[in-house]
């Protein structure tokens, strides 16, 4: 079982990595938890909508739950997790060369854990009060912000860090201009660095070391700090943002998808049936049930506009306070 702090809903994408070694190409499937224990952004259930909508697009297929019992080693074995519980299993997983997303107030969670410091790369000192502010590209190659314009302005909480993502290896691919709004909620964030960290990756993170034994390398992880608010996640520009840094971190080199890793289910996972993404069962107490909300886009899907070539695998995506729509509070 998962043990998240007050302000915490989780929003894990455990992508199962669907192909064996040698065998055929499958749909990647990323599994969301978005329950919570505390402050509950009202974003979530757009988040859910959102993902669940662009399924097809991206060629991804998401299962949605907020069902704690689903936590449990017969049904996380379908998703890329080892047989443990919480955050050890969490930590299982990274060293086994999982990969790991966080999204929004993901940067709020286990903030004592040093192990999730350095899998995601920055936690959470404070935002200022929400309104228009202006992000900066520092990387136009980058699949998160390939299609972000070089100076994009829209009303967001702009997310201040305790400390510096790149002591922990990050790759910082978009900042903020801080003369473009008020900073009106704390000291400026003296302990994160220049310049202002919001969206990075990080290469085989620190928390992979040591790795299991037999475990082909280490990951990927990637954060970003937008997506607070409802409208944020009708955005074609952030839309694209998110998937971007997804089908990065899917793209690593330990996924099965690629033939090369260990993690990934040995057997396909049973497909989800399908149901309306707009009535989540939020209330589900039976595991290891299917979870609450599926959509499976048609195994020929194909993603459009992006970088994702080839069909992807394996990941955990954490949104916190998580959710600004997947996205804010573990």
């Amino acid at each position: 079982m998962l043990s998240f702090g007050a302000a915490a809903l989780s929003a894990f994408v455990l992508g199962a990595g669907l192909v064996q070694a040698d065998g055929p190409v499958h749909t990647p499937r990323v599994l969301v938890f978005t329950g919570t224990t505390g402050f509950r952004h009202d974003s979530i259930p757009t988040a859910i909508e959102v993902l669940g909508q662009n399924a097809d697009r991206f060629g991804i297929a998401f299962n949605f739950t907020e069902d704690k019992g689903a936590f449990n080693d017969g049904y996380l074995s379908l998703f890329d997790i080892l047989d443990q519980a919480g955050q050890d299993a969490f930590h299982r997983y990274i060293q086994n060369g999982g990969h790991y997303m966080g999204v929004h107030c993901a940067a709020t969670a286990l903030t004592n854990s040093t192990m999730f410091r350095q899998t995601q790369g920055g936690i959470f000192d404070y935002h200022p009060s929400f309104q228009n502010a202006t992000f900066l590209r520092l990387d136009d190659n980058h699949p998160s912000t390939v299609n972000l314009p070089d100076q994009w302005r829209y009303p967001e909480e702009v997310y201040y860090f305790n400390n510096d993502p790149r002591n922990e290896k990050a790759v910082v691919y978009l900042t903020v201009n801080q003369s473009s709004y008020n900073n009106d909620g704390g000291d400026g964030g003296p302990n994160q660095g220049n310049p202002h960290p919001i969206a990075w990756g990080i290469e085989s993170p620190w928390s992979a070391v040591p790795l299991s034994p037999g475990a082909a390398g280490a990951g990927r992880t990637f954060y970003t700090g937008l997506g607070h608010a409802n409208e944020t996640w009708h955005d074609e520009i952030f839309i694209g943002h998110i998937f971007g840094g997804l089908s990065w971190v899917l793209d690593g080199a330990t996924t099965k998808a690629y033939g090369v890793g260990l993690v990934g289910s040995t057997d396909l996972p049973p497909k989800p049936k399908p149901v309306p993404v707009a009535a989540p069962d939020v209330n589900a107490t039976n595991a290891p049930a299917a979870p609450s909300v599926s959509t499976s886009p048609s195994a020929s899907a194909k993603p459009s506009g992006s970088s994702l070539s080839t069909p992807l695998a394996s990941a955990l995506v954490l949104g916190a306070a998580l959710v600004g729509a997947l996205a804010c509070a573990l």
